[in-house]
């Protein structure tokens, strides 16, 4: 696939980058894959991971994912419409991200 966001690299090690064919890719930092995750559409977002290794990545389908470190769904929130934004995670842990609906989110 065609990456078109920048990686974001976990206290771990793991490398995460999300590519225009609809998946979020997990490497070791050797650039060994892990694991894939199918969102809906592309990704242009580069994904946050949060203190719990919770990996949180935007997709063009509207909706802002939380996936767990073993590559699991663990939820997803829908947007009005198409979300190119990258998600930042604040010191009180909420997410913080911008969707194509012209609305501003802060989810906890």
């Amino acid at each position: 696939g065609w990456i078109d966001s920048a990686p974001t690299v976990a206290s771990d090690g793991t490398v995460y980058v999300g590519g225009v064919d609809g998946k979020l890719y997990a490497l070791t930092s050797t650039g060994t894959l892990k694991w894939t995750y199918t969102t809906g559409s592309s990704i242009y977002s580069s994904p946050a991971v949060d203190a719990n290794g919770v990996i949180y990545v935007c997709s063009y389908d509207h909706y802002l994912y939380a996936i767990n470190s073993n590559g699991t769904l663990k939820w997803k929130y829908a947007t009005g419409l198409d979300v190119e934004t990258s998600p930042t995670i604040g010191p009180n842990g909420y997410i913080y991200f911008g969707s194509g609906d012209k609305s501003f989110y802060s989810i906890k």
